[in-house]
C-alpha cells in the first residue's frame, strides 16, 4: 500500500458511468475482491456498518479479501457484515494465519460449494487458492478457482523485484493446472503499470500457457497518477490519511482481477462482457476522495461508506453460464382445432423440452402431426419435442362422422301371387351432428371379411336385401360417408 501526497485537481475526462441499482436476481456468478485495510485492526467495529452498506448493495456470490488480520476478524466479518442482513447466507473458507496479513473468502453457500483450499507460499505473503463449484442454478457443477494475491508494495527496484518473484511463483503454479482450467487471480497487486515484470510474467506468452492470464478489460498502460485510467483506479479512496490507510485520492490501479483465457471460450462458465468494474468509481474522482461531491456511480451513502471502510475500492466481475443458442418453433393447425401453446412462432433455448397439445374443436378429432415430427411420434398427443434445431409442426384435425342413429334390422316374408321370398330390411335415422353427408353405405359382414352390398343417398334411411336365406344369420354394418369420401363409424346389426 503506497502513501500519497495531496495533488491538485485534474480536468474531468469523458467516461462511461456505471450505475448501481438495488440488487436483482441474475444467473451470473458475481465475484468481488477487496483489500479490507487490516481488518479488524483497532477500528474494525466502527467500520462494520460501512462495509455492510456496500456488501448489501453488491449482492455477491463470492467475496475474496486481502489484509485480513486474524481468525477472529474472519468470524467478525462473516457474522456482522456478510450475514448481518441475510443471516445464514454466507460461509467463510478456513482461515490460514500466515506471515503478515492474510486472505479470506466468503461465499453464498446455497449457490457455491468450496471443494478445496490451500496456500502457495511466497517470500512475503501467502497466495491463497480456493477451488469452488457452482452448487445450484445455472452452471450447476462448473468448477472454477480463485487465487487471492497481495503482492509487495512500493516503488523501489527491490519492491518490484519481489513482486516479480511472487508472480513467478504463482505463474509456475498456474502452469501446472489442467488444460483449460477456469480461474481468476484477484487482489492487491500494488502494480504501477502493465510494463512491470510481475504483470508480464502473469500475462505473457510462455512455452506453457496453461496458467497465462489476461486483463478482462484490456487496459494496459502506466496506471499510476494517470488521468487516462481514472475510471479504473481503486486506491486511495481518501485524500487524507486516517486509520492506517493511504491518502492522495484515487490515482492507482492496485486492485485487479485477471482471468484465465479459458473463461472466454468455456462451455461451463465465461466472463460476462462489461461486468468488470471498480465499484463506486465514476471516473470523475481522479486525485479526489471517493465521496467528494456528487458520485455518478454510487449514492452519497455508499460513497461515504466506501470512504470510511477501506482505502481500496472493491473490484467486481461476473461469470456466466454460456448462453445456449435459440431455436424457433412454428406451430400451426387446420380449421378443426387449435393447440397449446396456441399456433404461432416461439423461441426456445437449445435442448429445451417443449410439450405441445392438440385441442380439437367440437365434432372434430385429432388426426396426427405433420412437419418436423418423427414417424414414431406423429400420433402422440401431447407431443414432446427437444429443441435441437428449428422446427415447424402442424396439428391436423378431421370432422367426426358420427354413426347413424336407431339402426334396426328385421327379416320379413314377402308373398306374391306367384312366389314368396325373405327380405332383410334395414332402417336408420340421420345423426344431427353430422355435416356434408352424401351417402349411407351398407356392408355385409362374413367372418373377418366385409363386402359393400349397397349405397343410398343422404336422404334415404332404408335399404332392402332380397332373397335372403330364411335360416341364415346375417350381420350388417351401416355407416355414413361425407363429401370427401370419408366413412364414419359403423353401427352393426344382426338379423336372424
Amino acid at each position: 500500500m503506497k502513501k500519497h501526497i495531496l495533488k491538485p485537481k485534474a480536468h474531468f475526462v469523458s467516461i462511461i458511468i456505471y450505475l448501481f441499482l438495488l440488487p436483482i436476481y441474475s444467473e451470473a456468478i458475481k465475484i468481488a475482491t477487496w483489500n479490507l485495510l487490516n481488518f479488524p485492526g483497532s477500528t474494525g467495529v466502527t467500520r462494520e456498518d460501512d462495509f455492510r452498506k456496500a456488501i448489501d448493495q453488491l449482492n455477491l456470490d463470492v467475496l475474496v479479501v486481502q489484509e485480513m488480520a486474524s481468525y477472529f476478524g474472519v468470524n467478525e466479518f462473516l457474522d456482522n457484515i456478510m450475514n448481518y442482513s441475510t443471516p445464514g447466507t454466507y460461509e467463510a473458507a478456513p482461515f490460514y494465519d500466515g506471515p503478515d496479513t492474510d486472505n479470506s473468502l466468503f461465499y453464498n453457500k446455497s449457490k457455491i460449494k468450496l471443494l478445496s483450499h490451500q496456500q502457495i507460499p511466497t517470500t512475503l505473503r501467502d497466495i491463497s487458492e480456493y477451488v469452488l463449484e457452482i452448487k445450484d442454478g445455472p452452471g450447476k457443477g462448473a468448477v472454477f478457482r480463485i487465487y487471492s494475491v497481495h503482492l509487495k508494495s512500493g516503488s523501489a527496484i527491490s519492491d518490484k523485484n519481489q513482486r516479480t518473484q511472487e508472480a513467478t511463483t504463482l505463474r509456475n503454479y498456474l502452469d501446472g493446472l489442467p488444460l483449460n482450467s477456469l480461474f481468476l487471480v484477484c487482489g492487491d497487486y500494488n502494480l504501477e503499470s502493465s510494463s512491470e515484470p510481475a504483470y508480464g510474467i502473469l500475462t505473457g506468452d510462455q512455452s506453457d500457457n496453461d496458467g497465462r492470464v489476461k486483463d478482462p478489460i484490456n487496459r494496459p498502460g502506466y496506471w499510476n497518477d494517470n488521468i487516462a485510467f481514472a475510471d479504473i483506479h481503486t486506491q486511495s479512496t481518501r485524500t487524507i490519511q486516517f486509520g492506517g490507510g493511504a491518502s492522495g485520492g484515487l490515482d492507482d490501479r492496485f486492485d485487479l482481477i485477471l482471468m484465465s483465457y479459458a473463461l472466454e471460450t468455456s462451455t461451463e462458465l465465461i466472463y460476462k462482457t462489461s461486468s468488470y468494474v471498480a465499484y463506486g468509481n465514476d471516473g470523475q474522482h481522479f486525485n479526489k476522495a471517493i465521496n467528494d461531491g456528487i458520485n455518478g456511480a454510487a449514492s452519497s451513502e455508499i460513497a461515504n461508506a466506501l470512504y470510511e471502510a477501506s482505502d481500496h475500492l472493491p473490484v467486481l466481475i461476473e461469470l456466466d453460464p454460456p448462453k445456449k443458442a435459440n431455436h424457433y418453433l412454428t406451430i400451426s393447425s387446420n380449421s378443426g382445432g387449435t393447440t397449446n401453446p396456441s399456433p404461432g412462432n416461439y423461441s426456445y433455448e437449445e435442448d429445451t423440452n417443449v410439450v405441445v397439445t392438440a385441442l380439437p374443436n367440437e365434432n372434430y378429432k385429432f388426426n396426427g402431426w405433420t412437419g418436423d415430427v418423427s414417424s414414431a411420434k406423429r400420433n402422440d398427443n401431447p407431443l414432446e419435442l427437444i429443441m435441437d434445431s428449428d422446427k415447424s409442426i402442424a396439428a391436423n384435425y378431421l370432422r367426426i362422422i358420427y354413426e347413424p342413429l336407431n339402426v334396426t334390422g328385421q327379416k320379413v316374408l314377402n308373398r306374391s301371387l306367384s312366389q314368396a321370398e325373405y327380405i332383410n330390411v334395414l332402417t336408420w335415422n340421420s345423426n344431427p351432428n353430422n355435416e356434408n353427408i352424401v351417402a349411407y353405405r351398407i356392408y355385409l359382414i362374413e367372418g373377418n371379411d366385409q363386402r359393400l352390398i349397397g349405397e343410398v343417398n343422404s336422404t334415404t334411411y332404408r335399404m332392402q336385401m332380397r332373397k335372403v336365406d330364411r335360416n341364415k344369420v346375417y350381420t350388417y354394418s351401416v355407416l355414413a360417408a361425407n363429401n370427401e369420401n370419408r366413412e364414419g363409424d359403423s353401427v352393426y346389426v344382426t338379423i336372424r
